[in-house]
């Protein structure tokens, strides 16, 4: 009987199926094996084998018999002894000890990943017959010095390193038949390289490179050359004596043309000459007979030259991304071509002699402005692929069944309301995209698409899922995620091959045990992988449901076995410190008071017994939070989207200044807005329910507008108390059970059935943290052993265990996985206690000795975990140059070291912007340090910001809390690609909070000084649209988004743009083309009615006759009894909007409703055209403040009138309170704004008819 796990033997008769050259088996699941497989011998014709990270320990005889294997990954493994070999490529890692006894002599090829050390391991010195060589991501030049012993290197890979130089020793290879240096930062390539005779294919693609050296002309034998996403602006007319060359790619450079001579490279079949700045195609490509692919996508080309119809040969012709606005005629008369891609123009219509192209296989139209296809499409008999995505169809012809060929047609993101019953009559599709359209139902006649093996249906509005689907019997992809499903169907276990079936985003509530019937399930996506894409699951638990099908399975065999009703609750209490939070829980468990209690430090959690309506008695975990500053990074772990929240409002002033400022309890205390702490339940406990509790009513009481929080917050009650003298204790209580009644709740946390071994366990490990505060993760395997529980369930229960933090367990965490802590409190009190205060005085900088000094009864292996813990709190850092010390990062200094302004200095670069559009989260930056600080070998971090260097590149990453902002500025490389890394580290850290990101421009004018800034998702929207350049608000330069997005992508974001491009700068003027729509376009006033302002509008209304705008003034627009907040919405949201700001406008309750909301909608200088007159004194920061102190007053005018007795009756009062105090708290920093901008005075704008100021809005409405 095999010994081979089932995982692995289902993956070998897949791949025997498939007749897959390449297999995968590496061991990361649950069951390694100890020997490799022997099916894999009946596998024919495999050429790659992956056995990593298992525990194999030597490799058998039988490999060499498989003729065609050259390749075999053994990382991980403990390899005692090799075999005799030939010709295998033995994958390394770092990491690996590379022993002699391991490598057979006749091994060929060895790959070495992410080799940090400065010599080749010795052992590859012993491989006579070594033949190909990688390398990828080594730091070390040195590395390559002795390559020269190498004489039989035939191939060699350089991926990812640092080399600016080109290593010399590599010329000495003479028998080199391929070289890549790819991505190592070469700034040019040697004289010498005419040295290797017998190359035939050189790489030097992601370099620096701005020109290429003669010598390279030597190179008689080349075939191939890569010289892409380099920065040459011209290629060297010797390059056409490489008579052999068959491949030249000579992608994303700043090539502006290409020599006439390219004609002589006859023997030339592929061309790449994608991303680059070329404005037409030069007519000598037309005349490479023999070329086969041409590549001229993301250029400037507008349109082909008539002879392209001499390249008889083609069969591939790309040209999406460019500035086309109809399909060239000349194309048709390509008779062989079999792909073509026209994606990301501006066509509007196909021409009807597309229909001459009877070879074409594909055919890609996506990302143009076609509202229909035309008929003579139909006419592609052997058309097998159609993309028309991203159109405006709202239809498709009929007469599409005629494409019988048709095996893939995408027509995802257009205007279909209905399925097309068309598509039904195209009997060999297999691939269906129809994503993102407005589909509710599916027609039964999809079913007869019995070849059908993938569909996608994502972003509909689907309230019910499809019956249809179910009769598709080669179904085996299907993605249904982003719809409005509240179940699905048990039917759906009729789909014998289904695969994979992508859920998230939907509403299921519950992942019924039938799903486990469907015979060839392998994946089934709930989650997703971004904010707010999971299903509202509670049953199974989601850390259950969200762990794919073999935790599912594994909970329902338990649950088989005896279940039992879960009757625990979480209440969380949240606030400012000093609000009476622990105060409250004392009367509501034990009706006890102290006056002097001590504010709570850290997390104490208590245990209230609450019975409900129906008789049950429900168990409340009461978790009652520190309020200071220090705690509030720690808060996000414990925090739950299963609770219920009282956030704890009080008045403070009866504090004193010592006990806020921390002197009495060491612990600094700064007070927050109540809107601080609904933001975060909010942002971290999603739809959890909210009572907001005002304590200490007997000494003051606060003013709330319940209204507005209840509307943006989801507050459900306000509950008024004195823990002092129990004044509203029994309405609080009332409230509690209320909300613990209410179905959200209920459904998620009450009323649950857990496997009884569930539940045993969970009592075993509380009943163990009474005197034991952690067990290795050894033990509580053999409590769920003692209890039943089978292995296969044992990770889901511990995570449910962890994600409702009766425990805590760092599953992913290298250094603490072994170890379960019992007591959350106990393990976050003592890393407090390590974060002392006295820190700061040692710039948050700690040891070992500091942490046994305060840790004096706990091992050094206790210590050493929570030193574990704090890193993975994200607490701390590692000391970049000192070993075993740290630093605390919300311990740092509050100003820039003394060796900033040295290393610094100018010219420096705005990139990035994090606006927080709430509060700003103090966390953001602790993570932030805590994730970069080890990279800061010069130590030039702080409390709000750390400056790295990568490369002679300097970066700075720097927080200010009072504009609520994060700046990532650059000081060399703009678009390095470690930009990338702190943006995907700043957008995974910023996952919870609302934030916009802005990215700043980087023209040449905005180099200078203060950057012009766009919408991060505006560009990315541009970018798909075939790079639509978008308009510098400073320099008037028109500049690709794709150049402003370069080095910020992330790997999820490089997926979705149809292929990565690397478009340089226009970097001209945008042209006058006045837009001249059929229909005036609206152009919006904002102003006060009277004096100048009044009298300037009346100018422009006048100035707008004869003008392509209409003007929409409220005092023209508005009826008699007609909405006025109607026409202030749009006006807040509109396009374009002329803003007339005076003193008296500022002082306007409705100017500043309209102001503020232009501002809080977004985009804000996009679309807004301000008209600065004098009396508003923008510049004068006297007069701002004075601006403040006016609202301030009128709040406080308002708050003495009003009488909370009388809330039900004045709420509209109190709404407009609620709006006064945003104007207070806001324009400010919305006039700072615009005092910053070049407005012109009114004088220069009222010239020629605010000639000036239309052309502003043209240019505006051009680029929208």
């Amino acid at each position: 009987m095999s010994k081979t796990p089932q995982w692995a033997l289902d993956k070998i008769e897949q791949a025997k199926k498939e007749k897959a050259t390449t297999l995968y088996l590496g061991g990361w699941g649950e069951n390694p094996f100890t020997s490799v497989p022997e099916e894999v011998r009946e596998i024919d014709g495999l050429e790659r084998l992956d056995l990593s990270n298992n525990k194999i320990e030597t490799l058998p005889n039988w490999l060499e018999a498989i003729n065609s294997l050259s390749w075999i990954d053994i990382r991980g493994n403990p390899l005692r002894r090799g075999t005799n070999l030939s010709g295998l490529y033995l994958d390394f890692h770092q990491y690996d000890k590379l022993q002699n006894e391991i490598l057979p002599q006749s091994v060929e090829g060895i790959s070495l990943k992410d080799w940090q050390k400065e010599k080749l391991p010795k052992i590859l010195f012993e491989l006579l017959n070594l033949k190909t060589l990688a390398i990828t991501t080594c730091k070390h030049e040195t590395i390559l010095d002795e390559l020269s012993h190498f004489q039989n290197m035939q191939v060699l890979s350089v991926m990812g390193s640092q080399f600016q130089q080109f290593p010399e020793s590599i010329t000495q290879l003479k028998n080199l038949y391929e070289l890549d240096i790819i991505g190592s930062y070469l700034q040019q390539l040697p004289e010498s390289i005419s040295k290797l005779q017998d190359l035939h294919t050189l790489n030097v693609g992601m370099n620096l490179l701005e020109q290429l050296p003669e010598s390279i002309t030597k190179l008689k034998k080349l075939q191939a050359l890569y010289i892409g996403s380099n920065q040459l602006k011209q290629l060297p007319e010797s390059i056409t004596k490489l008579q052999n060359l068959k491949i030249l790619y000579i992608g994303s450079n700043q090539l502006k043309g290409v020599p006439n001579s390219i004609v002589e490279l006859q023997n030339l079949e592929a061309l790449y000459i994608d991303s680059n700045q070329l404005k037409y195609l030069p007519e000598s490509i037309t005349k490479l007979q023999n070329l086969k692919i041409l590549y001229t996508d993301y250029n400037q080309l507008h349109e082909l030259p008539e002879s392209i119809a001499k390249l008889q040969n083609l069969k591939e012709l790309h040209i999406e991304s460019n500035q086309f606005n109809e399909l060239p005629e000349s194309i048709a008369k390509l008779k062989n071509l079999k792909t073509l891609n026209i994606s990301s123009n501006q066509l509007k219509e196909l021409p009807d002699s597309i229909a001459k192209l009877q070879n074409l296989q594909a055919l890609y139209i996506d990302s143009n402005l076609l509202k229909k296809l035309p008929e003579s499409i139909t006419k592609l008999k052997n058309l097998k692929i159609l993309h028309t995505a991203s159109n405006q169809l709202k239809e498709l012809p009929d007469s599409i069944a005629k494409l019988q060929s048709l095996q893939t047609l995408d027509i995802h993101s257009n205007q279909l309301k209905l399925f097309p019953e068309s598509i039904s009559k195209l009997q060999n599709l297999q691939t269906l995209n129809i994503a993102l359209n407005g589909l509710k139902h599916f027609p039964e006649s999809i079913s007869k698409l019995q070849n059908l093996q993938t569909l996608n249906i994502y972003s509909n509005q689907f309230k019910h899922f499809p019956e249809s689907i179910t009769k598709l019997r080669k179904l085996h992809t299907l993605d249904i995620s982003y719809n409005q499903l509240k179940h699905f169907p048990e039917s759906i276990t009729k789909l014998e091959k289904l695969r994979q079936l992508k859920l998230e985003g939907n509403q299921l509530q519950i992942v019924p045990p039938w799903i486990l019937d469907c015979p060839a399930l392998e994946n089934l996506e709930l989650k997703g992988y971004g904010f707010q894409t999971e299903n509202p699951v509670c049953f199974p638990p989601k850390e259950v449901a969200f762990q794919g099908l073999e935790a599912i399975r594994a909970f329902y065999q338990d649950l088989e076995k005896g279940g039992q009703t879960n009757n625990e609750a979480k209440l969380i209490l949240i606030g400012n410190g000093g609000t009476g939070k622990t105060s409250l829980v004392k009367r509501l468990l034990h009706d006890e008071f102290d006056p002097e209690e001590d504010s709570t430090h850290g997390i104490r959690i208590e245990e209230l017994s609450l019975p409900l309506s129906d008789g049950t008695e429900v168990q409340l975990k009461v978790w009652d939070f520190g309020g200071q500053d220090i705690y509030h990074a720690t808060h996000q772990y414990f925090f739950s989207d299963r609770a219920l929240y009282l956030v704890v409002a009080a008045p403070t002033e009866h504090l004193t200044e010592a006990r806020k400022a921390g002197q009495l309890t060491g612990v600094e205390n700064e007070e927050q807005p109540l809107e601080y702490w609904l933001d975060h339940v909010q942002s971290f406990g999603k739809n959890s329910p909210i009572i907001v509790v005002q304590n200490k009513i007997d000494l003051d009481f606060q003013h709330l507008n319940r209204g507005d929080l209840s509307k943006q917050y989801g507050v459900h009650d306000f509950v008024e108390v004195s823990a002092s003298n129990r004044d509203g204790l029994s309405q609080l209580k009332q409230s509690i059970k209320k909300q613990l009644e209410s179905d959200s709740l209920f459904k998620k946390q009450l009323k649950i059935t857990l496997p009884k071994s569930w539940i045993s366990v969970k009592l075993h490990l509380e009943g163990l943290g009474k005197h034991q505060k952690t067990i290795s993760y050894g033990k509580y395997q053999e409590i769920c052993r003692q209890y039943e529980v089978p292995e296969n369930s044992q990770k889901p229960l511990c995570r449910y265990l962890h994600d409702t933090v009766s425990l805590l367990h760092f599953a992913d965490y290298q250094e603490l996985k072994s170890l379960l802590i019992l007591d959350p409190t106990w393990a976050t009190d003592l890393v407090y206690k390590i974060l002392d205060q006295k820190l700061l005085a040692k710039k948050g900088q700690f040891d070992r000795t500091w942490v046994a000094e305060i840790l004096p009864d706990r091992s050094e292996e206790e210590q050493e975990n929570f030193i574990q813990l704090m890193l993975r709190f994200q607490l701390c850092f590692e000391h970049p140059t000192l070993e075993k010390t740290y630093v605390a990062a919300q311990l740092l200094p509050e100003q820039r070291p003394d060796e900033f302004a040295m290393l610094w200095e100018q010219p420096n670069h705005c990139r990035l912007i994090y606006r927080y559009l709430q509060f700003f989260p103090k966390s953001v930056m602790i993570r932030c340090l805590s994730q970069f600080g080890k990279q800061a070998e010069k130590h030039t971090y702080w409390k709000h910001g750390i400056l790295l260097d990568k490369g002679g590149n300097r970066f700075l990453i720097e927080a200010f809390p009072e504009t609520k902002e994060i700046k990532i500025s650059v000081k060399g490389d703009l678009s390095h690609p470690f930009l990338g890394k702190i943006h995907q580290a700043l957008t995974e850290i910023n996952s919870r909070f609302p934030v916009t990101t802005l990215v700043a421009c980087i023209c040449e004018g905005c180099q200078q000084g203060d950057p012009h800034s766009y919408q991060r998702p505006q560009l990315l929207k541009y970018s798909k649209m075939g790079d639509i350049p978008v308009v510098c608000h400073q320099s008037r330069l028109s500049l690709a988004p794709s150049l402003l997005l370069k080095g910020l992508l992330t790997e999820d974001e490089k997926k979705g743009i149809f292929r990565k491009p690397d478009v340089k700068s226009r970097s001209q003027p945008l042209e006058q083309k006045p837009n001249t729509p059929t229909e005036p376009i609206p152009l919006f006033i904002s102003y006060r009615r009277q004096g100048e302002s009044r009298e300037l509008v009346n100018k422009l209304e006048e100035a707008c006759t004869g003008e392509e705008f209409r003007l929409m003034r409220d005092d023209r627009e508005l009826g008699y009894l007609d909405d006025i907040q109607k026409f202030m919405k749009r006006l807040t949201q509109a396009e374009q909007i002329v803003v007339v700001i005076s003193d008296e406008y500022l002082r306007s309750e409705s100017c500043m409703f309209e102001l503020t909301e232009m501002y809080r909608h977004g985009e804000f200088f996009d679309r807004v055209f301000p008209i600065v007159l004098e009396s508003a004194q923008l510049h004068d920061a006297t007069a701002r403040t004075q601006v403040v102190k006016y609202w301030k007053s009128q709040v406080e005018e308002l708050k003495e009138a009003l009488d909370l007795d009388l809330y039900e009756q004045q709420k509209p009062e109190f709404h407009v309170l609620s709006r006064r105090s945003y104007y207070m708290n806001n324009i400010s920093m919305i006039i700072a704004e615009l005092a910053k901008r070049n407005t012109l005075t009114p004088e220069i704008l009222r010239e020629k008819d605010f000639t000036r100021l239309f052309q502003e809005i043209r240019k505006r409405v051009t680029i929208n």
